[in-house]
């Protein structure tokens, strides 16, 4: 599995800078955003805390601040908060595949492969050509069988 973090890592950084894209200029939460993004990109993960939060307050309706601070959380191996923030990215937005993604991953270090199998095959669900979830399916359904 430590490849999949190591891909799921750099996932994460690609996805900050991609997620900058997603506030614009006007929105009150675009600045914290973006201070979000340079400190998770130079390994401030506390800093980034603070500031995606400071993107939430200002605009709690914004599934991408949830995002981006779940994925801070799974940089810094805090599953349980990370998949919080991904949950509430879904309440806000049912259809934010990659949320599911990320939850899912975040399940899988929980060990708790019912719940991995269940986001990954609504990421399939929602895109059944989306990247690496089909292996991340059958690697949660390899580990759970394991333990059966």
């Amino acid at each position: 599995m430590n490849k999949e973090i190591d891909k799921l890592c750099i996932i994460v950084f690609l996805l900050a800078a991609i997620t900058s894209t997603i506030y614009s200029q006007s929105d009150p939460g675009y600045e914290a955003n973006e201070r979000g993004i340079a400190a998770l990109n130079s390994g401030n993960y506390n800093q980034a805390i603070l500031e995606f939060s400071e993107a939430i307050r200002l605009v709690p309706s914004n599934p991408y601040g949830y995002f981006n601070r779940g994925n801070v959380y799974f940089s810094i191996n805090d599953f349980e908060s990370a998949v919080t923030d991904f949950t509430q990215a879904i309440r806000i937005d049912a259809n934010f595949i990659l949320a599911y993604y990320h939850r899912g991953y975040s399940y899988m270090y929980q060990f708790d492969w019912a719940r991995a199998i269940t986001d990954f095959e609504t990421v399939l669900r929602l895109n059944p050509d989306f990247p690496d979830a089909g292996e991340s399916l059958s690697l949660a359904r390899a580990m759970q069988s394991l333990e059966l």
